[in-house]
């Protein structure tokens, strides 16, 4: 029988008792071969600056090796020792730290894999049904035809045949929901990445494929009833054939983009966006005929925990746009007035 190995999940590692002893003899080390020569040196040098004493540093380095002068040595010792196991606690506790930081991370990440894989195996199920559904309205198509040799004649065949389609439909309605459940997971996955790393990863995307993608998402399914007119940069936002090469991390400027939009889509009807291209930057501003608000009250709201946050709206998107922004060295701004409508300024760099 062969041997079984068992496998273990990697843990957090404590480190600070080596160093702190490896800082200790280092320190009493430093102390002694170091500190207490450069110490005779400098006394050489102040007697020489200020009582004209001989200049004499090599014989103040065998000085401070001699036997006679030990005490001063160990005392130099001693302290190199102190310091250096302080050094070496604080550095241990910071890579106690950064290896407790990196097992969180990749605990983040397996939960959300796992999330993930719950959903991916939702999103598998709706395809197989929508497949199951084909297969069973296949055989009655088949089964039917037995029955009517010619179906304009049958009794009911008109109902029966808008039935049939209209159910057609909603198994295609199935498929494409199970597509873009998928989709989604996928894009969901990789900001959850972006948001536990340290840095997002840049790469080359065309910023306005990724504003129109963001539009077509909102008004195809969120604001699919509400009539919204949307305009780029002056013309209607379907008429946009511009293209703005720019470096930026897609999933989490994507996200940045639907949460501003939809913010202004929420509150109003006409939606103005401008895309400047400066020297450094690339700023991109989306303005809506909204109500307005006050701009003090949005930031007090922003700053406070979302445990003590008792209105409606915890405007944790916004929150979530401006921690992705300050990763990618970006910034989010906002102009507002009660009556006035809401501009929200959001800028890239370069």
């Amino acid at each position: 029988m062969p041997k079984i190995e068992f496998l273990e999940s990697p843990k957090p590692v404590l480190v600070h008792r080596n160093y702190s002893v490896w800082g200790f003899l280092a320190g009493f080390v430093t102390g002694i071969l170091v500190g207490h020569p450069l110490f005779m040196i400098m006394y050489v040098l102040h007697e020489y600056l200020y009582q004209q004493g001989p200049l004499d540093f090599t014989q103040a380095i065998l000085h401070s090796f001699s036997f006679h002068a030990w005490p001063l040595s160990l005392l130099f010792g001693l302290s190199g020792a102190l310091f250096g196991s302080l050094l070496g606690w604080v550095y241990s506790l910071l890579m106690e730290s950064r290896l407790h930081e990196e097992y969180l991370r990749k605990e983040f990440e397996l939960q959300v894999a796992s999330l993930r894989h719950h959903y991916k195996n939702l999103a598998i199920g709706i395809k197989g049904l929508s497949n199951r559904i084909k297969e069973k309205l296949g055989k009655l198509d088949e089964v039917l035809e037995g029955i009517c040799a010619k179906r304009r004649d049958c009794p009911g065949f008109q109902a029966y045949s808008q039935e049939f389609e209209n159910i057609e439909n909603h198994v295609v309605t199935l498929d494409s929901a199970a597509r873009d459940l998928e989709a989604t997971l996928a894009k969901e996955l990789q900001l959850l990445r972006a948001l536990a790393s340290d840095c997002l990863i840049l790469v080359p995307q065309d910023l306005y494929s990724v504003l129109t993608s963001s539009l077509r998402v909102l008004l195809g399914l969120r604001f699919q009833e509400k009539e919204i007119k949307v305009e780029i940069n002056g013309r209607p936002w379907e008429e946009c054939r511009e293209t703005l090469p720019l470096q930026f991390e897609p999933y989490a400027t994507e996200v940045v983009l639907q949460n501003i939009l939809s913010n202004a889509m929420k509150y109003g009807n006409h939606i103005g966006v401008r895309v400047l291209d400066q020297a450094a930057e690339v700023r991109l501003e989306v303005e809506d005929n909204g109500p307005g608000f006050e701009v003090e009250k949005l930031k007090h709201r922003l700053l406070t925990t979302y445990a003590d946050k008792k209105e409606e709206s915890t405007h944790l998107g916004l929150g979530v746009s401006l921690y992705l922004l300050s990763k990618c060295g970006g910034r989010l701004g906002v102009s507002s007035e009660l009556g006035r409508g809401t501009t929200f300024y959001m800028v890239l760099p370069k």
